[in-house]
């Protein structure tokens, strides 16, 4: 089995990015960073386009699983223009007052009645999404890392390849990233990334944690009495040491019968990010979620 390996990654928006959260009277809320499988569940898409394959169930699933299988990659957050470090929620009041402040903007529609061609009484709603730009000409940055392993896979008759420094079917991991639109809306328009930069060397360490490589699963290991930056799987084991709030999460996913997007994936209890353990945790990186024990 080949090791992984890690890169940290500024991805700087286009347009406005929109992951849905819970909605509220008729605000479309979103989160304030961008989940750790929405990047993988991107690329499916886009290579499945890319490679020519044909656009069915069986090109999606083949493709998600040998992406499963050779990628992860953790949130990504919005960098403070001011200190260059990401807002993480949870990490105190101060960095959700800058997030709300400064990041998060709100686009306004009406739904519309087609055949009439009027807009419907009753039905204004409000879109949350994270601003492109933080004025004076400054683009919004998010970061996180993407980690892989190099390995070969086959999807529709199409070969597929991961190489050892990052090379997905010939060309940099960034590039494709860079193609992908993150999030929801995009038939809108949202999600558009105008660049992806890795770092020019491996990470030692992940949000500052020392990681390892070697295992089927990456897995670092989490300080105590620190907000952690990702969802932790709640395990009843845990909930000794770790405090949080619990959350379910749910995504969009492929469908047999409508396509892209058009089913939902089954909810996973979590603790939202932000949660801290008063004992290091060891937590692994798994394709949706971190599961996690005390260390």
């Amino acid at each position: 089995m080949e090791r992984w390996q890690a890169r940290y990654l500024q991805v700087t928006l286009r347009t406005p990015l929109r992951c849905g959260d819970r909605p509220t009277g008729f605000v479309a809320r979103t989160l304030p960073f961008v989940p750790a499988h929405v990047p993988l569940n991107a690329l499916a898409p886009v290579l499945v386009r890319a490679l020519d394959l044909p656009e069915t169930w069986d090109a999606y699933e083949g493709m998600l699983t040998f992406l499963s299988d050779h990628l992860r990659t953790t949130p990504f957050f919005v960098r403070d223009a001011d200190t260059g470090r990401p807002l993480i929620p949870g990490t105190g009041q101060k960095t959700m007052q800058k997030l709300e402040a400064r990041m998060i903007g709100a686009r306004y529609g009406v739904g519309i009645n087609y055949q009439h061609r009027e807009a419907m009484e009753g039905r204004l709603f409000e879109i949350e999404a994270i601003n492109p730009s933080l004025g004076a000409g400054r683009q919004t940055v998010l970061t996180g890392y993407a980690l892989w392993r190099a390995g070969k896979g086959e999807v529709c008759g199409q070969s597929l390849a991961m190489d050892a420094d990052g090379r997905l079917c010939g060309k940099p991991l960034a590039q494709w990233i860079q193609a992908c639109q993150w999030g929801g809306e995009r038939n809108k328009g949202y999600g558009a990334l105008a660049e992806v930069t890795p770092e020019a060397n491996g990470s030692e360490r992940i949000w500052d944690a020392a990681w390892e490589a070697g295992l089927n699963e990456p897995a670092l290991v989490w300080p105590a009495n620190r907000p952690a930056p990702m969802y932790l799987a709640y395990q009843p084991e845990l909930a000794r040491v770790v405090t949080g709030r619990p959350m379910p999460v749910v995504g969009r996913i492929y469908d047999r019968e409508d396509g892209f997007g058009q089913n939902a994936s089954r909810p996973l209890l979590v603790w939202n990010v932000g949660w801290q353990a008063e004992q290091d945790v060891r937590l692994q990186l798994q394709t949706h979620l971190t599961a996690g024990q005390v260390a």
